[in-house]
């Protein structure tokens, strides 16, 4: 029945799926639902990366969209985490080499040019740091497709790609998640004279297919229009090039402000708590449409000499990780109240959380 026309379910085996679902998380350990982004803001609001989602960031030239996503390979490759990510890169902008050297400045805060024209000036024990951090890069599990990518070849790449890592685990008791990097979008080359904008729309529904049909998350990065620099504003959905196209597309449309970029060094409002304080060294991020929970605007700190992000909450590297082990956590966030026999369904009290 139904034969040629894909996958057809009848709600019975609906329900099916989603009561094991349910009854998985029931029994799961706690922690973040999905896989690390390396954005604790971004965490909360989509629960991590999922399968089957499709998450586009868009930002201006120089605002740090490429940086935006080093956090994110070095949080999902960390061994110590109950989830492992697998990553595809396909960039038309950076090499292996210029992601290799700003994953060096963001492990050791050593900034880019003295890895290059400067590294005859370092200390012995920088250059110790520096040695320590490429052996760490060389453990990444990442697939990097340079420079030479077209549209068309872009399934086959990544359905390739998702069989090996499919092979590369098929033993371990570890949960991974396959993540794909889109870097970026503006720069991809289409089969064709016809409209740019309806082929970024047939590529972005390409993109959202594959998504579904392998339960991987894909990252697409995308330029922002001109307007938002002229006017001096933070983005909305209709600055995005192309923008019906990709905010159709995606699960999850977020963009990325910094106004120190325009010599605007003043005060801005943080959407937290309302207060004004010194917009340098400061992005907003700015989630314009969330499929999987909540928008709103975070503001982050950034030190992009060093390809960083943090939480204005925490210092950079704080472990967050430890947090979203802890039930009270998630009870305080969720503004509710853990059970009464609470303490008796666990072995030890949970630790004060740091905040």
């Amino acid at each position: 029945m139904y034969k040629g026309y894909g996958e057809v379910i009848d709600s019975r085996a609906a329900a099916d799926n989603t009561r094991r679902d349910f009854e998985r998380e029931l029994t799961r350990d706690y922690g973040l639902y999905g896989i690390d982004t390396g954005h604790h803001d971004l965490n909360i609001a989509i629960n991590g990366f999922t399968g089957g989602k499709v998450y586009t960031f868009g930002g201006r030239s120089g605002t740090g969209k490429s940086a935006f996503l080093l956090p994110m390979i070095a949080a999902g490759s960390n061994k110590s985490a109950d989830i492992q990510g697998e990553y595809l890169m396909c960039s038309w902008e950076l090499n292996e080499r210029n992601i290799s050297n700003r994953l060096i400045s963001y492990y050791t805060g050593i900034p880019n040019v003295l890895l290059t024209q400067g590294a005859k000036l370092l200390t012995d024990a920088q250059k110790n740091k520096v040695r320590e951090a490429i052996d760490k890069i060389a453990e990444i599990p990442i697939v990097y497709q340079l420079m030479s990518l077209d549209e068309s070849q872009i399934a086959g790449i990544i359905n390739e790609w998702y069989e090996d890592v499919m092979e590369k685990h098929k033993n371990s008791s570890k949960k991974v998640y396959p993540i794909v990097f889109i870097d970026y979008i503006g720069l991809a080359v289409f089969e064709g004279a016809g409209l740019r904008t309806y082929a970024i729309g047939s590529f972005m529904l390409k993109l959202k297919q594959l998504a579904n049909k392998l339960n991987i998350s894909i990252v697409v990065l995308a330029q922002l229009n001109r307007a938002v620099d002229k006017e001096n504003r933070p983005p909305t959905a209709a600055d995005f090039q192309d923008s019906a196209s990709l905010e159709q597309t995606s699960d999850c449309l977020i963009a990325l402000h910094r106004p120190e970029m325009l010599d605007t060094l003043c005060s801005t409002e943080d959407p937290a708590s309302g207060e004004m304080i010194p917009n340098k060294g400061k992005t907003l991020m700015r989630i314009i449409k969330n499929r999987m929970g909540f928008g709103g605007d975070f503001l982050l700190n950034s030190d992009l000499r060093y390809y960083r992000y943090w939480s204005l909450n925490h210092e950079f590297g704080f472990d967050y990780n430890a947090q979203y082990k802890e039930p009270r956590f998630w009870a305080r966030l969720y503004g509710l109240q853990l059970p009464d026999n609470f303490e008796k369904k666990t072995q030890e009290k949970p630790p004060e959380l740091p905040f």
